[in-house]
């Protein structure tokens, strides 16, 4: 189950494929392999952490409009705080955390990550500092 969720993660990262892109690739894999093909849990998974992370945005203030071959994230004037904790599927995935940290300096208001599964995730941190960006980090918590 984690292997083929690894594989788009690692491709993700490796070509700097936004997350919109791999849900879209993995509904499109999904139809052409069936129910009944060993790897359609896992990409019902994918698609269900890319659904959840999307929820994520819109409570956020966030425009996201889809269809059947792409989604569009708009920019928004009214970025709104959020406090997520990072948790082992179906809670937030931690890989995310430092792109959503980017959208939390925008945010009206104090934002919160509680990082629960790697102890040195902040590492993304310094460097947002140096842009100008008002973080603390406090044991598994950036404020």
């Amino acid at each position: 189950m984690e292997l083929l969720g690894g594989q788009a993660a690692a491709a993700a990262h490796s070509l700097g494929t936004p997350l919109a892109t791999i849900t879209v690739v993995a509904k499109e894999l999904r139809k052409e392999i069936g129910k009944k093909s060993k790897h359609s849990k896992d990409l019902d998974l994918l698609i269900d952490q890319t659904k959840r992370c999307g929820d994520i945005l819109k409570k956020m203030g966030v425009k996201i409009k889809t269809n059947k071959t792409k989604i569009e994230i708009f920019k928004s004037n009214k970025i709104k705080r959020i406090n997520v904790s990072t948790k082992p599927y179906p809670g937030f995935p931690t890989d995310l955390q430092a792109q959503l940290m980017v959208l939390m300096t925008r945010a009206n208001g104090i934002s919160k990550i509680k990082e629960n599964i790697f102890e040195n995730r902040y590492m993304h941190v310094p460097e947002l500092k140096r842009m100008g960006a008002d973080i603390t980090v406090k044991d598994r918590t950036a404020i």
